[in-house]
This record gives structure tokens, C-alpha cells and sequence, in this order.
């Protein structure tokens, strides 16, 4: 019959052997593995769950309508220019629509976002998911812009109407009142 030193060798070694293993698992979550230390934009995954998709962003879209009341003539490198200088608030209202581009099958989908008609600047603010966009603005144009939405973005999308533009005719800087410009202003670092 085997001494109690042996008994108790044996019964450490085995507990040994079954420890390795769970410090095993254990190291997957420290610095070698650590989820804190994965790239931003990977998905996690947790034991017996699927992949949770990124944290969405939250974009704030905002419209403002002013009316062009003053004309500038600017020369620069002997190149005359007409701009707008000065501008008065107008009421104006904005309806745009959201839509996921490329075919993944992520589940995003299009969203419609309607800006009141009101004197002033107008704010929504709206959660998308992580990917291309683009955005439609039907007024007495269509403009459009492509974007792309990051993990956990925040950032504004800014709609511009104005009513007038200046045009520079012969050496003259005229302001046209009957003509309306809209303009869609995404940051640099967004666009696509």
C-alpha cells in the first residue's frame, strides 16, 4: 500500500495538472489577450454569445436658412470674386433622407429626418450604426454627400440654405434675390 506522502504527492501532482489549464484561461484575459487591448473597432465576443456590433455614433444634423441681404467684390492672385457679407435669418425647413451604402447584410437601415419650418437654427440629433452613409436633401435641388460613421462617433452635419446669391457680372457684384443655394457640411475627416 502506497505511504501518505505518496497519496499526497499524487493528489497535489493531479491538482496541479488540472490548475494549468485554468490559469490557462485565466492569462486570456490579462495582458497577452486582454479585450481592453483589442482594436477599437473589433467586435467582442463573449463565451457562447456572437459578436456584438460596434457602439453606434450619434450625429447632430442641423439646418439654418438665411437670406443674403449684401454682396463683396474681392480681388485675390488679379481673380475677382462675389461673395455673400451679410445675412438675415429666414425661416426655412429641411427634410433629408439617411441611407446605408454597400451590401452588407448588417441590418442598417434608411432613415428619415425632417427639420421644422422655423426662423433660426434647427437640431435633431440621430443614432447610426457603424459604416458608409449617405445623405439626401430634395428641396429646390438635390444635394447629396457620402460619409462614413465610426465606432462610438460623434460629430454634426450641417444643411445651409440661402436665399440669394451673388453673382459677379462684368466687374459688377450683383445679389440675384430669386435664387436659392443648399449646401450639405460634413467634417473633413467624415466625408467620403
Amino acid at each position: 500500500m502506497p505511504s501518505i506522502g505518496v497519496m499526497t504527492l499524487g493528489l497535489v501532482a493531479g491538482l496541479l495538472l488540472l490548475a494549468v489549464p485554468l490559469v490557462a484561461v485565466a492569462r486570456a484575459g490579462d495582458d497577452t489577450g486582454s479585450a481592453a487591448d483589442a482594436p477599437k473597432d473589433a467586435p467582442s465576443a463573449a463565451p457562447g454569445n456572437s459578436a456584438k456590433p460596434p457602439k453606434p455614433g450619434k450625429i447632430k444634423l442641423t439646418h439654418e436658412a438665411r437670406t443674403v441681404i449684401a454682396c463683396e467684390k474681392t480681388v485675390e492672385d488679379d481673380k475677382a470674386q462675389c461673395s455673400a457679407s451679410q445675412f438675415d435669418p429666414a425661416k426655412s425647413g429641411a427634410k433629408v433622407k439617411i441611407s446605408p451604402l454597400g451590401d452588407d447584410d448588417s441590418g442598417r437601415e434608411a432613415v428619415s429626418v425632417e427639420l421644422d419650418n422655423q426662423v433660426g437654427k434647427q437640431e435633431n440629433e440621430i443614432t447610426l450604426a457603424v459604416g458608409d452613409w449617405e445623405i439626401v436633401w430634395q428641396g429646390d435641388t438635390t444635394v447629396r454627400d457620402k460619409f462614413s460613421v465610426k465606432r462610438a462617433d460623434k460629430f454634426e452635419i450641417a444643411l445651409i440654405t440661402e436665399v440669394g446669391v451673388c453673382k459677379l457680372k462684368g466687374e459688377e457684384c450683383s445679389l440675384d434675390k430669386g435664387k436659392r443655394r443648399q449646401s450639405i457640411e460634413i467634417p473633413t475627416e467624415r466625408g467620403l
